[in-house]
């Protein structure tokens, strides 16, 4: 018996099933990017950025100016004053820059090697201390509120790169593209469940036992048939993206994207067959693909902005793959994008990926001599 044609025929046999949530998940990712207001703040350096600022130096006149000059100009978020929790949060994405002004005004920082956060954040210091300097010098007195509101509106620090109108398509399409973890989350896990569930109802698994073929060859060789299919839901996929975005997904960040989204998808799949693998009541079988993408979705900063996530959530969110989706897909829509972290989240997904489906194989190469053992 041909292992593989036999599991993709009984998917051929449910494709009204599987289209009917392809269409379903497409559409919703339509209209969650339809409705959703993704300002186009990734252009450049501002409030695309989140910061957190330790003032040490309360009763510094210029030293609080900097920091509500900071606050128009970034998202600022509140941060604890310990320097373990400082580096914690810079690890986990909770934020992407941490000032720190000490009693004496000596300014220090935490932030990931000299990314694109690190730079924003040093440039607007420097272009406020600069400006502070020169009103000083010259002896013109000007209200904080004044000087503040004049720096923010007509000084602007950015990055060479494309128009604004350019940005504000480049920010939606990485909200399209981070919806769409949530749709390629759910047409996987449910056209794979699909499969695997007939392929069990209908007792093949139990004549290819008799047979002599090894459960875990036999897992191995869905999980690879199961490719096809997956291929065929991320080319749909893809192929949404290029009609929305086609004056974009050619570009660099476009590829970019959709590369990321193909290496999302193994993952996924294997994480489909894991817990295909474990769970045998039809019921919690089908009612797992929901939970599972709409849990995921919540944690990992698909529907929820990372920087409003509980980081205890974060931490959790980071043994997840689609944390690393949406963080690469972050990485992506920036002016300068941060290679060597965008493709540390590749890596970390193909290994998710690769670790899953050996943990698939040693539990059905485990249930498989249980099964020896009692008979």
């Amino acid at each position: 018996m041909n292992l593989s044609k036999t599991f993709l025929k009984i998917l051929w046999k449910k494709k009204p099933s599987i289209l009917l949530f392809m269409a379903v998940f497409l559409v919703m990712s339509y209209m969650l990017v339809a409705s959703g207001n993704n300002p186009s703040d990734s252009f450049g350096i501002n409030t695309r950025y989140s910061m957190g600022i330790v003032n040490r130096a309360q009763d510094d006149e210029t030293m609080a100016e900097l920091e509500v000059y900071l606050e128009d100009v970034f998202k600022v978020v509140e941060v604890k004053d310990d320097d373990s929790v400082l580096r914690e949060g810079i690890i986990a994405d909770m934020y992407d820059y941490v000032l720190v002004i000490d009693e004496n005004r000596q300014l220090s920082s935490y932030s990931k090697e000299a990314n694109a956060s690190a730079i924003a954040a040093n440039m607007r210091i420097q272009e406020f201390l600069n400006a502070k300097e020169l009103v000083d010098k010259v002896g013109v007195e000007i209200p904080s509120d004044e000087f503040i509101s004049t720096l923010t509106e007509n000084v602007e620090v950015h990055f060479l790169g494309g128009s604004k109108e350019e940005a504000d398509r480049i920010a939606k399409m990485e909200t399209f593209y981070n919806f769409g973890a949530y749709t390629l989350l759910g047409m996987i896990i449910s056209s794979i469940f699909i499969g695997y569930k007939n392929f069990k109802d209908q007792g093949i698994s139990d004549r290819i036992m008799v047979s002599g073929t090894p459960r875990s060859k036999m897992e191995l060789d869905l999980f690879l048939s199961s490719m096809v299919v997956v291929f065929i839901i991320w080319m749909t996929f893809a192929i949404t993206s290029i009609l929305y975005f086609r004056e974009l997904i050619f570009t660099q960040k476009g590829l970019l994207m959709l590369l990321n989204s193909f290496v999302f998808c193994i993952p996924v799949t294997a994480i489909a067959f894991l817990v295909s693998s474990l769970i045998n009541n039809d019921t919690a079988l089908n009612a797992s693909s929901n939970v599972i993408a709409m849990v995921l979705s919540f944690i990992s900063g698909i529907f929820v902005p990372i920087e409003f996530i509980a980081p205890f959530l974060i931490r959790i969110s980071t043994i997840f793959p689609a944390y690393w989706y949406v963080k690469g897909n972050r990485l992506i829509a920036t002016s300068y994008i941060d290679y060597d972290a965008l493709f540390r989240s590749y890596g970390v997904m193909m290994l998710m990926g690769v670790g899953l489906v050996c943990l698939t194989l040693i539990l059905a190469k485990t249930k498989e001599k249980n099964q020896l053992r009692t008979q």
